[in-house]
């Protein structure tokens, strides 16, 4: 019996592209989470008044360098895949 190649399957054209089409919707709906995150972070700042500030100034940065490096990441995934 003649099995074939596994590394032909997964490095040919069609198995690049089996491959690349999960990971680009998979980060796609990262990168929406994230977004989603981000307004509910916003929403919540403006409904509930904290007396020390910072800490959901710092929770609002960080979503929104999370959300920038899962764009950066997606559009990298398309160039280079």
């Amino acid at each position: 019996m003649n099995f074939p190649n596994i590394n032909d399957l997964i490095f040919s054209d069609s198995g690049m592209l089996l491959f690349k089409i999960p990971l680009l919707i998979l980060i796609f709906l990262y990168a929406l989470f994230c977004f989603i995150v981000i307004n509910r972070i916003a929403a919540l700042n403006r409904i509930v008044h904290i007396a020390s500030a910072h800490a959901s100034a710092t929770l609002q940065i960080v979503a929104i360098v999370q959300f920038f490096l899962a764009v950066s990441l997606f559009i990298l995934t398309i160039v280079i895949v």
